[in-house]
């Protein structure tokens, strides 16, 4: 009986945790006004996410992401700033208030060369 309780404990913390990892179904509203509260991407960039991603995009406790190390379509790399990756350390951005704006400017940075 304790097996069957267990299992079913695991598959609930299991199914709480794929909800909440990438919550990608409500976009920010963008107001049309200046993006990341006006600075640039490279400069939203090197606050928010250098730490993790190296100041030149190199990498760090967070992948590369040098323009020859992205091998996706953008839409990858937009879904993972926007819902953040589960079981990492990387943050969904939308939750953070970033709107799609802002996400597809910070992927157009990373394909821009350092």
């Amino acid at each position: 009986m304790r097996s069957g309780l267990g299992a079913i404990v695991i598959l609930g913390a299991l199914v709480l945790a794929a909800c909440s990892s990438a919550d990608t179904s409500t976009p920010v509203p963008d107001d049309g006004g200046p993006l990341f509260g006006d600075r640039t991407a490279a400069a939203y960039f090197q606050s928010s996410c250098s730490s993790c991603h190296g100041g030149d995009r190199s990498g760090g406790i967070g992948p590369s992401l040098r323009p020859d190390d992205l091998t996706e379509a953008d839409s990858v790399y937009f879904e993972t700033i926007a819902g953040g990756r589960g079981g990492t350390s990387m943050p969904a951005w939308r939750r953070a208030g970033l709107n799609d704006r802002e996400i597809t400017a910070l992927v157009e940075f990373l394909r821009s060369e350092p």
